[in-house]
């Protein structure tokens, strides 16, 4: 099967599609046209499904083996007797197409590509990478070693605060202004402390109705932090807090007076490589597919002799250059630790 007929087999677009086409490809839009292929055909004779598969019939010299004669058994229900008439009329049936040019119609043919090219994933890909270690080690090892955060990490708290600004950054401490937001959020916590079931519009909007119109509110999430990369004065609120969907009572910052939601937690947790690699199999299994997927058509040269419009047009877009030049970078390998940010 050529590049292209794996490409089409496939109904691929994008990364996949492009990785095939571009596989050992040459050529283009010069030259003259290769010559016609041959009028392809597929055998309709059907082959034994082992060296131990006996003929049980012939239909017009053609076999009919015991092992079709067991799964019709097997899957219709049946005796012996039945399956193997199912058996023969599968034969005949098959002859009759053969004889009417069935074997040469387009759509069999393309429908035998797709089966052969299933056929070739499900034999040496997904039977061949079943478990971490199977995937090659200078594929899996860097995105496992990016990954060693998971082995252990400490309680990830994510949050959302709600906050009176200041009018001034630098107002101090006891000011008319400064009072008047202490006040306002404390009369946002009293109607919601004790509870333990708040969402960030609950907290915006008791602040809000506390603060009235001449005091600046506004509310942001802030997602995956330890305590390590926040000020004191937030890490404190945040994890005196004992149950998600809790508040804290008002706090000063730098930037004005803040209610902090406790909003989601992903627990601390300390694990082995092991099982590291197991939570992240299928990601890196799935991305190593279109590794394997160019290995496999290395070697076979593919010609793409329709005009740029053309591939444009069939493509929807513009098509990919048929080139041996180096392939893009791959992007960051699946998971990663949250990224730091300060409030």
């Amino acid at each position: 099967m050529t590049g292209g007929a794996l490409a089409r087999a496939w109904s691929w677009s994008g990364p996949a599609a492009a990785a095939l086409i571009a596989l050992g490809a040459c050529g283009g839009d010069q030259g003259p046209p290769p010559p016609a292929p041959p009028a392809v055909t597929i055998s309709l004779v059907a082959p034994p499904a082992g060296p131990d598969d006996v003929v049980v019939a012939r239909v017009a010299g053609r076999p009919v083996w015991g092992s079709c004669v067991a799964a019709q058994a097997a899957g219709r229900h049946v005796d012996v007797r039945t399956a193997l008439a199912d058996c023969v009329d599968l034969e005949l049936a098959a002859q009759e197409a053969a004889r009417r040019g069935l074997d040469r119609d387009p759509e069999v043919l393309e429908r035998a590509q797709q089966a052969l090219v299933a056929r070739l994933i499900d034999r040496d890909y997904r039977a061949r990478y079943q478990q971490p270690t199977d995937l090659p080690a200078a594929f899996s090892q860097p995105i496992l070693e990016r990954n060693k955060w998971r082995q252990h990490h400490d309680e990830y708290r994510s949050s959302y605060y709600a906050r009176i600004e200041a009018p001034d950054k630098t107002v101090p401490r006891g000011s008319p202004a400064d009072v008047a937001a202490e006040q306002a959020a404390r009369a946002a916590y009293a109607t919601l402390a004790g509870r333990k079931d708040l969402f960030p519009p609950d907290v915006l909007g008791a602040l809000r109705a506390a603060a009235g119109p001449t005091m600046k509110v506004i509310g942001d999430p802030f997602k995956g932090t330890t305590g390590d990369n926040v000020q004191p004065y937030y890490r404190d609120a945040l994890f005196g807090l004992t149950s998600v969907g809790e508040v804290s009572a008002p706090v000063r910052g730098p930037y004005g007076w803040d209610l902090v939601l406790w909003t989601d937690v992903l627990p601390a947790m300390t694990t082995t490589p092991e099982a590291v690699a197991a939570e992240m199999f299928k990601p890196m299994r799935q991305r190593y597919f279109l590794d394997w997927a160019a290995e496999a058509g290395r070697g076979h040269r593919v010609e793409l002799v329709a005009d740029r419009a053309t591939t444009e047009r069939l493509l929807g877009g513009p098509a990919t250059p048929a080139s041996g030049g180096p392939r893009p970078p791959p992007g960051p390998g699946p998971g990663g630790p949250p990224p730091p940010r300060t409030p």
